[in-house]
């Protein structure tokens, strides 16, 4: 008996992801971190001794179990990373960079990271929670950044929503900015933003991923 043959198409990823910071105002119990552990809870330990989670209250689920033997720092935003994603690129026949953490937003020089990877002939994109988007992504955009999926808990009052402050920022999203302010506008309470010493606890069902497209010319 003869069996029919089942097409096979297989589309090779040519995305690189690159964390460009470890630092996150929130403590997701889900967050894989990129598979690195979390700096500030492993500054004084050594590989193999690597905490998933510690005193910041922040996660990295599989910090003890994928082998990771070092500790993330921020990218460069300078000639380095322009000469490996160059390397890597060629190498690898990349056509994007995706930017991750932690929370990418919370890098200094990140739309400068953005300008590096569009000179370099890369499509970028971003994960974000928002946390200081409203500060940072307008000028990401302008550097070239085409797309953010923006990762937003809950949407209640009672509930973190920063990631709605960054949306109004993003070029041309005019309907996005009035969704936002009408969802405000139905808010009756407020909570605080959490500090750094002090971040905020999600659970994964409270785990929304919403992608925002910047129009292309």
């Amino acid at each position: 008996m003869s069996r029919a043959a089942i097409p096979v198409h297989v589309d090779k990823d040519t995305t690189l992801r690159v964390k460009i910071i470890d630092a996150c105002g929130l403590n997701c119990t889900f967050c894989h971190n990129e598979g690195t552990p979390v700096a500030v809870d492993n500054r004084d330990r050594l590989p193999g001794d690597f905490l998933a989670a510690g005193a910041s209250g922040r996660m990295s689920i599989y910090a003890q179990s994928n082998g990771a033997a070092f500790l993330p720092a921020p990218v460069p935003d300078n000639d380095e990373f322009a000469h490996a994603l160059t390397v890597l690129g060629d190498a690898l026949e990349l056509t994007e960079v995706h930017l991750t953490g932690g929370e990418p937003t919370l890098h200094p020089g990140v739309a400068t990271l953005t300008k590096i990877a569009v000179d370099a002939g890369l499509r970028v994109g971003m994960t974000s929670n928002g946390e200081r988007g409203e500060r940072v992504i307008a000028d990401c955009a302008v550097a070239g950044l085409d797309r953010v999926n923006f990762s937003i808990f809950g949407t209640t009052a009672s509930e973190r929503s920063t990631p709605d402050t960054a949306i109004l920022f993003w070029p041309n999203a005019e309907s996005t900015h009035s969704n936002a302010q009408s969802q405000r506008a139905r808010r009756t309470e407020s909570k605080p933003a959490p500090t750094s010493s002090s971040p905020t606890t999600h659970t994964p069902h409270e785990y929304t991923d919403y992608s925002i497209s910047s129009p292309r010319t």
